[in-house]
């Protein structure tokens, strides 16, 4: 956060026991902040809505996200439920951006859908070597090591015995 206002002191007022004696502090003057700007349409009341979940505090679309307190790792859960809502976002647009109202400019535009998911294909050829990993998890004495395996199901064409 950013300070709206610096006191300069001569010297910070002290106790006998050398701590900061906050009652000989001068008085501070409040400062009323201007009124959170609304949202213009729904996209920018729905993301408001959850930069404000993130925050845990009021905010207008002109609010500046890192000035309110917002760091890298809030920004990573704002992309997330950003994304949750149905919203492609990156944190570099989150940084970039700063505001909601700017950062709905970004959401507004056409994007390239990217597919994350691709296939493995087949795996041929000798029996692998265990990983390093692996060869941990098998040193353990477990009581019930099967309780950590991964079951999954192998469909073989033409269909095979076990013997084969």
């Amino acid at each position: 956060m950013l300070p709206v206002r610096l006191i300069l002191l001569e010297r910070m007022p002290l106790t006998a026991n050398g701590k900061l004696d906050l009652r000989r502090l001068p008085p501070v003057e409040l400062v009323e902040e201007a009124a959170p700007v609304a949202p213009a349409d729904a996209l920018e009341a729905e993301v408001l809505a959850i930069w404000q979940g993130v925050l845990e505090r009021p905010l207008g679309v002109e609010s500046d996200f890192f000035a309110l307190g917002g760091d890298s790792i809030l920004s990573i859960q704002l992309t997330t439920r950003l994304r949750d809502a149905g919203h492609a976002c990156t944190v570099k647009e989150v940084f970039e951006a700063r505001t909601v109202r700017r950062l709905c400019r970004v959401l507004g535009q056409p994007r390239e859908r990217v597919a994350i998911r691709a296939e493995q294909g087949m795996l041929v050829g000798e029996a692998f070597a265990l990983q390093p990993i692996q060869r941990w998890f098998f040193e353990q004495p477990f009581a019930s090591p099967h309780h950590w395996n991964q079951a999954w199901c192998c469909a073989c064409r033409p269909p095979s015995t076990w013997r084969s």
